[in-house]
Order: structure tokens, then C-alpha cells, then sequence
């Protein structure tokens, strides 16, 4: 049987099942390569958008953890505090993100706190649903180690019962650097996995549809239909290879038209996806922004102490000649009334900014570190009686009544001189804030494996929000002297760390204002055999 015509050419019926064939095997290559496309560009879409909300969510967590006093969140007690006024401003913040920042998917049941109580879990402290305040949640990995090391971290996807999230972590910090809780931001992944998953259906459809409009076109259609064919499997090659400006030009409204025009949707939808990925990058850039300016505020921190320490040590010296030349004036011959007068007043004048001046530069010594205790085993109460001993005259102008009690053998390893300070910090206070005729008893005892300093007085007291702030630094409270003496602010901190450094804890009680307050500080006793006589 001759298959050629007499020109040449294949005899029709058998051309026409060539190019069905080969019709065929395009339809296919091409639905082949659209679905490979289609899948690769999936996987890179779903992992960048999984990034994309990791950072966005550790972006949100970090402006939280920033956005929230971590010594007001200290003072939380669970269910107790929601009408407090530290959790309502708490709350407040939290408020006001996701007010501002709902469009991006963020919801009120996905922004919250949580506070440590257990090696496994942890509950919730501050949220937008009161009602869930106070109720256990077991800690992730990642959460574990922001409570432990103190450093922002995410999740990648997890289920729980209420769907599938992406979470992001940063630490709540006190002023003085404790980690006493994290805030925590939740997004749904299905916000943005619906959507690539609607885009894999359409992909498919789209394909399926394609490649049966090839195949109908194959059997109905002579040789010219190959041509736009070969068009579209090129312009596949092309998106394939990352040329996403690629498309194909449709002439007819027939199904091969309509594959052009499937196959341009295709693309166009990966165009977006492209932009999609641009907005991403932007979103970890601004993060990156972020940290650089984190970096900047660290080292103007750094600056100011660094000022305020030259600044203060400076200032000693003249100070230092001010009080010395005004003394001077006081002790030569008998000057008049108006020159005594005026020589006083230079003189408390001077003494009180050496007082403030000692105690920056002490604030700031303990503040970067720079303090170094000489420690030697000393008798803390023999210690506490002079103090007492140099207080008493200063009392007594105040017709007060200052007594000490203390027990045996209260000895420990110590910087004599940085206790000492401690301890006079606290009874000059209670000199100074309580009233005329007022008594005022310290005590030096044994506490468990500590010995205890405490200085108990009959003046002003506090309120529990007022204890909240004592041992701050530049904290002045409701209550002020009662002689005319003048406060710094800073006392009580310098107390504070002074007291940590030797591994010891301070405190204060008070049932209430003008109901008397102790103010006390525990340091671990030295483990000393006594022998027997």
C-alpha cells in the first residue's frame, strides 16, 4: 500500500492521524510543563509566605515587647489585677495593635501574654478576652527558650484545636533586665494558604481544560492548529525559566484562544505572587530597620551613662572646694550674722549636691558594672550599732527615739563599707520621713541561712501600688520629709543593688499610709563554727 500521493505528500487520512499524534504529545508536554510550573511556583510561593508571616509575626511581637513596661507587668497578679491599673494599660497596648493592625490578618484572640509556671507550662496573663485570663497553656520549644535565653523567636506552622497558626515570641523584661514573661502573636496560616490552595485548584482545572481543548483540536483541526500550540509551550518554557513578562498572543476565541488566554491568567497570577515576594523582602528589610535602630538606642544608652558618669565625677571636685571654702568661712573669727547666715546656706547647699553627685556616680557604677566588693568576714550587727550610733544625733534633733536589737554570731562575708552604706541609706530614711517625737527600732537576726537588717518605723508607710516602685531609681513617692531634708531619689535603688551583689534580697512592708512601714534586706550568713570555751 502506497502511503504518499503522487506530489510527494502523506495521503490525508494518514497525515490527519500524524498530526493528531502529534498533537497529541504537544497537549501533553504542555500540560505536563503548566502543572510543573504551576507546582514549583506553589512550593516557592507557600515557603516565602511561610517567612514572610514568621517575620511578620516576630516584627509584631518585638514592637509589643517594646511597647510594654516590663516592671508594670511584674506587678501582675493573674485574675486579680484585670481591673488593676497595670493590666488595664497593659491590655490598652495590646488594644491598640490590633486595632491598627487587623487588616493584616491579626486577630484579638491571637495577641496576648503569658507568664512562666511550671518547666512545661505557662498561663495566660493580658488579653483582649478577660474571660481566658488565668487559664493554663502548655509551653512549645520556642517558647521555652525566649522564658530561658531571652531572645524574640517563631514557630513554623503547628495545630492546635482551634486550627493551624503561625506565633511569634518576644521576652518581657524588667527594668533590670529579669525575663518575667513574653507576648505572644498569632496568625492563622489559613489566611494566606487558602487563597495559594484555591490558586493550585485553579491550576489544575485550568490544565485539565487545556489539555482536553488540545486533544478536541488534535482530531477536529488540520496542521495550522501545531503553530499557536508550539507558541504556548514555548511561552511555558519561558515562565518555567523565570521570564514571568512572557505571554502569548490570542487571535481566535476558540478553544485554543481560550487556552492562550488560561495560560496569560497563569502567568499573571505568578506576576502577583512576584510582587507578593517584592513586599515580603520590604516587610524583612523594615524588620532588619528595626533592629538597626534597637543597635542605635543601646549605644545612646551607652553614651548617656558614659556622660553622666564623667559628668557627675566632674562636678565633685568644685563642689568639693564650694563646701570646703564655705566651712572655712564658718570657723574663721566670728563673722556677722548676715555672712553666717549666707555661708550656712552655701554650705547644706553644697553638701546636699555632693550628696547628689555621690550618688549618680554610685548609680552608675552599679548600673554598668563597675563596682567591685572587697568582701571580709564582718559582724554585721556590730556593723548596724554604729550606724546607729552615727545616726543618733541627727534623731534626736528630731526628739526621736532610735533603738537596735541584735542577736549572735550574725556574721558574713561582706564589703563592710558598701553594707554599711545600705544600712544607713535605711535608717537616715526613716529618720528623715518620720515625724517628730516618732521611734524608730532597727534589728539584726537571723533568718533561715540569712541574717536579716530591718528598720522599723512609725511614719508615713505606702500603699501596695506605691511598694511596687520603692527600690527604683528617681521614684519619689506621695510621702516627703519631715525636717526640711532633701531627697535624691536614688537611695533605695542604690540599696537595691548593692544589697543583689552580695546575693542578697531587699523588701518592704507597710499595712498602709500613716500606719508605719519595715524596710529590710536579707544576706547570706557566714557558715562559721563556733568553738566551745
Amino acid at each position: 500500500m502506497d502511503l504518499y500521493s503522487n506530489n510527494g505528500h502523506l495521503l490525508p487520512p494518514l497525515r490527519k492521524r500524524l498530526v493528531v499524534k502529534i498533537a497529541l504529545l504537544l497537549s501533553t508536554l504542555i500540560f505536563i510543563t503548566i502543572i510543573t510550573v504551576g507546582l514549583i511556583h506553589y512550593q516557592n510561593s507557600a515557603d516565602l509566605i511561610l517567612r514572610s508571616l514568621q517575620h511578620q509575626v516576630l516584627l509584631a511581637a518585638n514592637a509589643m515587647s517594646l511597647a510594654i513596661d516590663g516592671d508594670l507587668y511584674a506587678a501582675l497578679k493573674g485574675n486579680y489585677s484585670i481591673e488593676g491599673p497595670e493590666y488595664q494599660h497593659i491590655r490598652k497596648k495590646l488594644d491598640e495593635f490590633y486595632y491598627q493592625n487587623r487588616s493584616l490578618g491579626f486577630s484579638e484572640d491571637g495577641i496576648y501574654t503569658l507568664t512562666r509556671v511550671s518547666a512545661d507550662s505557662a498561663k495566660f496573663t493580658v488579653m483582649l478576652h478577660d474571660a481566658h485570663v488565668g487559664n493554663l497553656y502548655s509551653l512549645r520549644p520556642e517558647m521555652k527558650a525566649v522564658f530561658e535565653n531571652g531572645v524574640s523567636a517563631y514557630t513554623g506552622t503547628y495545630r492546635d484545636d482551634f486550627g493551624t497558626w503561625v506565633s511569634g515570641y518576644a521576652p518581657l523584661r524588667t527594668s533590670q533586665g529579669k525575663v518575667v514573661g513574653i507576648v505572644e502573636v498569632d496568625l492563622r496560616e489559613s489566611v494566606y494558604t487558602e487563597a495559594l490552595n484555591s490558586a493550585l485548584l485553579s491550576l489544575a482545572l485550568h490544565s485539565l481544560i487545556g489539555g482536553i481543548i488540545a486533544i478536541l483540536i488534535a482530531i477536529v483541526v488540520t496542521r495550522s492548529v501545531t503553530h499557536p500550540i508550539v507558541e504556548i509551550s514555548q511561552a511555558a518554557r519561558a515562565v518555567a525559566n523565570g521570564d514571568l513578562s512572557k505571554t502569548v498572543t490570542v487571535k481566535t476565541d476558540d478553544e485554543i484562544g481560550t487556552l492562550g488566554v488560561v495560560f496569560n491568567s497563569l502567568v499573571k497570577g505568578f506576576r502577583e505572587k512576584e510582587i507578593f515576594k517584592k513586599k515580603s523582602e520590604e516587610l524583612a528589610q523594615a524588620y532588619e530597620e528595626l533592629e538597626t535602630m534597637n543597635r542605635s538606642y543601646h549605644e545612646a544608652s551607652r553614651l548617656k551613662s558614659e556622660f553622666l558618669s564623667i559628668a557627675a565625677h566632674d562636678l565633685k571636685n568644685p563642689l568639693a572646694a564650694i563646701l570646703g571654702y564655705a566651712e572655712l568661712i564658718l570657723k574663721t573669727g566670728e563673722p556677722d550674722e548676715r555672712t553666717q547666715r549666707y555661708a550656712d546656706i552655701i554650705a547644706k547647699n553644697a553638701d546636699r549636691m555632693v550628696m547628689l553627685v555621690t550618688d549618680l556616680l554610685l548609680t552608675e557604677q552599679l548600673t554598668s558594672g563597675k563596682i567591685r566588693l572587697e568582701k571580709e568576714v564582718t559582724d554585721v550587727g556590730a556593723l548596724a550599732r554604729s550606724v546607729v550610733e552615727a545616726n543618733q544625733l541627727m534623731a534626736k534633733r528630731k526628739s526621736q527615739r532610735l533603738t537596735i536589737t541584735t542577736g549572735g554570731h550574725c556574721l558574713a562575708t561582706i564589703d563592710e563599707n558598701r553594707i554599711y552604706q545600705s544600712m544607713e541609706n535605711l535608717v537616715s530614711n526613716a529618720i528623715k520621713y518620720c515625724g517628730e517625737g516618732k521611734s524608730i527600732h532597727v534589728e539584726v537576726q537571723h533568718h533561715g541561712h540569712s541574717i536579716r537588717f530591718s528598720v522599723q518605723d512609725h511614719g508615713p508607710g505606702f500603699t501596695d501600688i506605691e511598694r511596687q516602685k520603692l527600690f527604683r531609681r528617681f521614684v519619689r513617692l506621695s510621702a516627703r520629709p519631715t525636717g526640711g531634708e532633701h531627697s535624691t531619689g536614688l537611695g533605695l535603688s542604690v540599696v537595691k543593688r548593692l544589697v543583689e551583689l552580695h546575693g542578697g534580697t531587699v523588701g518592704a512592708i507597710s499595712e498602709g499610709t500613716n500606719k508605719g512601714s519595715t524596710f529590710f534586706f536579707d544576706i547570706p550568713a557566714e557558715r562559721i563554727a563556733v568553738l566551745a570555751p
